[in-house]
């Protein structure tokens, strides 16, 4: 099978429906938009962190960490995440529009996005036996 560039990855879409009446596709970003929206997520969980050490593989001690994280530290490194991303999408969804979403709503897709673009899933072909 060989390689087509323009079908290689799935499209970064979204759909916030029921929350929003709101659907898209993220147009690709490029390597330098990917690495700039990648250093402002890491800035905003260091600022968050400070000189704490948190094991960020440990998922009981990140979330340990954020619940003892202080409301104004919260919504600084909320307010910088969605900057990040509302950068990164060029108003595909807008910055309004994922700062709308329910905050755990909000979080996963911010997660998603970033999981896509650091470890993009290949389309895979439909077979027929």
């Amino acid at each position: 099978m060989p390689f087509v560039a323009e079908t290689a990855v799935q499209p970064l879409d979204y759909n916030f429906r029921p929350y929003l009446q709101v659907d898209g596709t993220t147009p690709e970003p490029s390597d330098n938009q990917i690495r700039r929206f990648q250093l402002r997520m890491a800035a905003a969980a260091k600022k968050a962190m400070g000189d704490r050490k948190v094991d960020i593989s440990d998922p009981n001690a990140v979330v340990n960490f954020v619940l003892h994280m202080s409301e104004d530290d919260y919504e600084l490194v909320n307010v910088e995440m969605i900057d990040a991303t509302a950068e990164l999408t060029k108003g595909q969804p807008t910055r309004d529009q994922i700062e709308a979403l329910p905050g755990r709503i909000q979080r996963a897709y911010m997660l998603s996005l970033q999981e896509d673009l650091t470890n993009p899933e290949p389309v895979r072909p439909a077979t027929s036996t």
